[in-house]
């Protein structure tokens, strides 16, 4: 079973747009609200020397996804979803 991170509203959203019975929808919905949210992991974007220092690209602290390019500013790793320290504000 993985551990997907979702957004409890669009889960509620899902339910109400199903054909539940309506007593059985409520409950689906007060157990989804007192569901405890996800701590997300905390991230950093790591700077990583390729082409023999020529070019640079980006790693993710808690993953190791790669983004290939000079720069980054994903406020989110697109990968795991970890909450990013980004490389453009390192002065954090």
């Amino acid at each position: 079973m993985s551990d997907d991170l979702i957004r409890r509203e669009d889960a509620i959203k899902a339910v109400e747009e199903r054909s539940f019975a309506v007593r059985d929808s409520y409950t689906v919905k007060a157990i989804l609200r007192n569901v405890p949210s996800a701590d997300r992991p905390q991230g950093e974007w790591k700077r990583r020397l390729v082409d023999n220092g020529f070019n640079a690209d980006w790693v993710c602290s808690e993953c190791g996804y790669r983004v290939k390019t000079d720069f980054v500013d994903y406020k989110f790793c697109p990968n795991c979803g970890a909450k990013m320290k980004g490389a453009d504000d390192e002065t954090d």
